[in-house]
């Protein structure tokens, strides 16, 4: 038995030392044909072409464009661009312009073909702000108009209203294609518009029709809501609306001036949502001559009112007084507005603060006053010569930008109200005319939408300038 094991164990062996190397020999064969296929594949493309383009900028805001140039082969076979726009090409300078309406990122792909078929490839990624930035000018025909007022509505578009000749008409403009003339809808309202203050997206006019007050409200579709109301203040023989406002149960708030030969008291009214008025009497002798320009609800006081109002007569513009009043107009107090002598408007900030801004007719300065317990804050807007409008700071609640004109130009500025100082100020102007400003707000990226007044060559055109969240249109 020991004879025979021992005869079988190199037969066994030499049986296993042969599979061994017969595997051996097979994956040196494989490894050889791989390197083989490796090395061919390297032969196919010795040479591969060059892919390489270059773009103006990396980081824009929503609508804004990007130069590309291409720095490739330029006699490839092919190029083949996706632009991360949805936007595809294969030309060789397939756009030395490209616009991304989306913000986020987006890449930018180039892939260069030769006549062998080798190929290369090239990503750039482009970051795109949620910010839309941009200047226009709606021309409102040959004999122009007034502008009121512009606001972004809950679809993103621009709404635009002005008065032409009497006509009210609006407009909404694609901020995604501003070369585009967007068409005007005549609003049926019969008023001469003093003031139009924005409202979900749509207007609240103010003004008068003969010797009648008259606010109507316009919705963010361009149609008249069923609010519109032609009243007399109070007492008066002769009555002109300003500031509307929304109050906290729906109704049109609105101050402005009721005169009885030639004797002005502020005037305020509230008409609901069916047409109906009321129109308290404010009295005070302390309110002689003076009217109302803005007015606003109390803060954790509903039905008790703020009213800015300047003095009229004489010598229109010559003092301003802060009054408190209830809705059914019985007086509470009122307060100096010095140094402002027309207060243009005031503006609730938050809890028991209020913002005011206006001017001062005797030394042409521009003034913002915070109105707060414990006294007044008082600051010089040195940088405008005039102010029109005033809206709490998008990137910060405890401050306001303000909108106003310096010189030719339209101006704004973002103010720290425990400093006074400007945080930041931006002022846009064009070369053959003067521009207003009219009316600012809030967008939903962060930033601004202004409307100006532009004046050039006995026209008035309406100036709409989108800014980031630090009044940068450009």
């Amino acid at each position: 038995m020991h004879a025979q094991s021992s005869q079988s164990t190199p037969h066994y062996g030499m049986k296993y030392f042969i599979r061994i190397l017969f595997f051996a020999l097979l994956l040196q064969a494989f490894a050889g044909c791989h390197l083989e296929r490796i090395d061919a594949l390297n032969v196919e493309c010795p040479n591969p072409p060059v892919a390489n383009f270059t773009v103006s900028t990396t980081s824009i805001s929503l609508s804004e464009s990007i130069v590309i140039t291409n720095l490739s082969d330029p006699d490839a076979a092919t190029y083949d661009w996706d632009f991360g726009n949805g936007e595809t090409s294969k030309d060789f300078n397939a756009s030395t312009s490209v616009t991304y309406n989306t913000a986020g990122t987006h890449e930018i792909i180039l892939i260069v073909t030769d006549a062998e078929g080798c190929s290369a490839t090239t990503r750039k990624t482009i970051t795109v702000a949620n910010e839309l930035k941009f200047k226009t000018v709606l021309n409102l025909g040959s004999f122009g108009g007034i502008p009121l007022g512009a606001v972004e509505r809950s679809d993103g578009q621009f709404h635009c209203l002005y008065n032409q000749s009497g006509i009210i008409k609006s407009v909404v403009m694609n901020p995604m294609n501003i070369d585009v003339t967007p068409s005007p809808v005549t609003i049926p309202v019969d008023i001469n518009p003093n003031i139009a203050s924005a409202h979900e997206g749509g207007f609240i006019v103010a003004g008068s029709k003969g010797n009648l007050a008259k606010v109507a409200v316009i919705g963010a579709n361009q149609q008249k809501t069923n609010i519109e109301k032609e009243f007399q203040f109070t007492g008066a023989s002769s009555s002109s609306a300003w500031g509307p406002v929304m109050n906290s149960t729906d109704e049109v708030i609105c101050t402005g001036y009721r005169n009885n030969s030639n004797q002005f008291i502020p005037g305020l009214a509230r008409i609901s949502s069916s047409n109906s008025v009321t129109s308290p009497s404010v009295n005070n002798s302390n309110l002689n001559n003076y009217g109302g320009l803005s007015v606003v609800e109390q803060a954790g006081a509903a039905g008790n009112y703020y009213i800015a109002a300047t003095k009229l007569n004489p010598y229109g513009g010559s003092a301003s007084l802060l009054v408190s009043v209830s809705q059914s107009g019985i007086y509470g107090s009122h307060s100096s507005l010095a140094p402002i002598t027309v207060a243009y408007k005031i503006m609730h900030l938050s809890g028991s603060t209020y913002v005011v801004i206006g001017s001062d007719n005797n030394s042409g300065k521009q003034y913002l006053i915070v109105v707060k317990p414990g006294g007044n804050q008082t600051w010089s807007l040195n940088m405008m010569t005039a102010v029109s409008d005033v809206c709490i700071s998008n990137s910060d609640p405890s401050k306001v930008v303000v909108l106003g004109t310096a010189g030719n130009a339209l101006g704004m500025a973002q103010i720290n109200l425990s400093t006074g100082v400007a945080d930041w100020d931006e002022f846009y102007s064009l070369a053959d005319g003067s521009i207003t400003g009219i009316s600012i707000a809030p967008t939903s990226d962060g930033g601004y939408l202004t409307g100006g007044h532009y004046n050039h060559g006995g026209k008035n055109d309406f100036y709409l300038i989108k800014t980031n969240s630090t009044g940068k249109a450009e």
